[in-house]
């Protein structure tokens, strides 16, 4: 976990008062400290959790490194040069959209963006679509974006109708998870323990338990989508689709799993590569579908299986087993 909030609640969180630790993320970032590594820094919390703390101090990085080349690469190049071989790196961002945020976005492969259920839980989010829209342009750089509905209380109408926009403003990118209101994850946070240590019986728990398998379920379908492998791939819980299409603007597709419906859950994602790959959780079953590739309804022309449909046309065929 590393801490860039100047705020550290990630560090309040874990081992208290980060303004009693000696080093912090500002060593490793500034140029007005001595050479420092993410490691001179990382202390151990927990089997299988390290933490890069942070400190107040940090707000002075941007005005720091104003005007500096790569500044914005900061966070990237020191964590290239980690000797550590991590299966994950979690970076904790600071509220507002400015130089710590984007040295985030442009260091990691996926966003996580947490959403509040609340009045203005849409706040704010435009204008980080907007960064990341601007990273991929001017960087190269694809980014996963994923939303996370949090503090949900399924008993308020209000709370309902946030979480229905959420999922109508992110069109099929928002997690199945949901993280609802639990007064565990309070006392864990004021207990400075993971819920885990905490209590695996209270809901909190099991929503983030289910968050972690749904993310490195993600990291799979993401290493399939970087292979060689194109067209749909049947996996144990439903289909990937996976195709190369680097001149396409917009790629979906759509069957009887999704009612024939264009938009939302039925849209690809587009990675670096020009490659379009999405996972659709399926039931067992047979399924008919076609791909839309910029508008234009076709067979897909990675699977041999096709059947005549009612309108003088040709339907591809997937079976989950």
């Amino acid at each position: 976990m590393i801490d860039l909030d100047p705020q550290a609640h990630a560090t309040l969180g874990l081992m208290g008062d980060p303004e009693e630790l000696a080093r912090n993320m500002y060593d490793v970032l500034s140029d007005l400290s001595s050479p420092t590594t993410l490691e001179e820094v990382t202390l151990h919390i927990l089997p299988n959790l390290d933490l890069v703390p942070s400190s107040v101090i940090l707000s002075a990085l941007e005005q720091e490194l104003s005007g500096r080349p790569g500044r914005e690469l900061r966070l990237h190049n020191v964590i290239q040069s980690l000797t550590i071989p991590y299966d994950f790196l979690i970076v904790d961002c600071p509220p507002s959209i400015g130089l710590l945020t984007f040295n985030a976005l442009r260091a990691c492969d996926e966003v996580i963006v947490p959403i509040e259920t609340s009045i203005f839980s849409l706040h704010g989010v435009e204008k980080l679509l907007e960064t990341t829209r601007v990273l991929s342009e001017r960087a190269g750089h694809n980014t996963r974006i994923m939303a996370l509905a949090t503090i949900y209380d399924r008993r308020t109408k209000l709370a309902k109708e946030i979480f229905k926009r959420i999922r109508e403003h992110f069109a099929g990118k928002v997690f199945n998870s949901v993280i609802h209101t639990n007064i565990r994850l309070r006392e864990a946070a004021l207990s400075r323990v993971p819920i885990t240590k905490l209590d695996k019986t209270s809901s909190g728990y099991r929503d983030y338990r289910q968050l972690t398998e749904e993310v490195i379920k993600g990291e799979v379908w993401a290493e399939k989508a970087e292979d060689q492998s194109i067209g749909p791939q049947i996996l144990d819980d439903g289909v990937f689709f996976s195709y190369k299409i680097p001149d396409a603007e917009d790629v979906q597709v759509v069957g009887d799993f999704n009612d024939w419906k264009l938009g939302g859950k039925s849209q690809l994602d587009k990675g670096g590569d020009g490659r379009w790959s999405k996972f659709l959780r399926l039931d067992k079953g047979r399924y008919e579908y076609r791909l839309v590739v910029n508008g234009k309804w076709m067979t897909d022309p990675h699977n041999p299986q096709i059947i005549s449909n009612p309108y003088g046309g040709e339907n591809s065929v997937i079976i989950v087993p």
